[in-house]
């Protein structure tokens, strides 16, 4: 269990800020302080050996209890080859995984699978090229363009070919649009499942 300290805490401070490549983080239940983010990954436009990409965060839990504005993972200046894969994401008022810059590069090659994204204000926003986003739970509903369940080019636009594949969502197939917090690149390949067919969704949110 990995929690801020009890006091001196501050907001817009991760637990842990990732800055070498390859780290490791399983089986770990994480509750972010205020406007902060459970684990930090940050690469550097300026210093070379300053890169947390090649990471695994595997079957851990970020948990928002009581607190605002928390995030679970935080992508600083665009990782890459990065894996997210088993975890849950819950009752975030923040965001599950959210892309804070691009300044390096817009992440490449990273994988989010079978992750279980539940009563988060927003679950993924990221900028992200040639990544995949596969066999997640997303349980609950976007309304609004506002608040996104999944954006692949939150930063200025950023990101494409993407394949986002497989994951079931609680909105209809005609939600799966900016207008209820869905945003993709014209390159991107989505087929989902959705609330009011049981074929499978084809095609970028529009």
């Amino acid at each position: 269990c990995w929690l801020a300290p009890a006091s001196g805490a501050l907001a817009t401070t991760p637990l842990i800020e990732v800055r070498a490549q390859g780290w490791a983080f399983k089986n770990i239940k994480f509750t972010p302080h205020t406007d902060s983010a459970a684990i930090r990954l940050t690469s550097s436009p300026t210093v070379d050996t300053i890169d947390a990409s090649h990471a695994l965060i595997e079957d851990c839990y970020f948990g928002g209890e009581g607190g605002s504005g928390q995030i679970g993972v935080e992508d600083n200046q665009g990782c890459s080859f990065v894996v997210i894969r088993g975890c849950r994401f819950n009752l975030l008022t923040g965001t599950g995984i959210l892309a804070l810059a691009t300044g390096t590069r817009v992440p490449l090659n990273n994988v989010y699978e079978d992750n279980r994204f539940s009563q988060n204000t927003n679950d993924i926003k990221m900028s992200l090229n040639y990544s995949i986003i596969q066999r997640n739970k997303f349980m609950t509903a976007g309304s609004g363009a506002t608040n996104k369940v999944i954006s692949t080019t939150f930063i200025s636009a950023q990101g494409g070919n993407n394949h986002i594949l497989l994951n079931q969502f609680t909105n209809t197939e005609a939600q799966i649009a900016p207008g209820s917090g869905y945003t993709g690149a014209a390159s991107d390949v989505w087929m989902n499942y959705v609330t009011d067919q049981a074929a499978l969704a084809f095609g970028q949110p529009a």
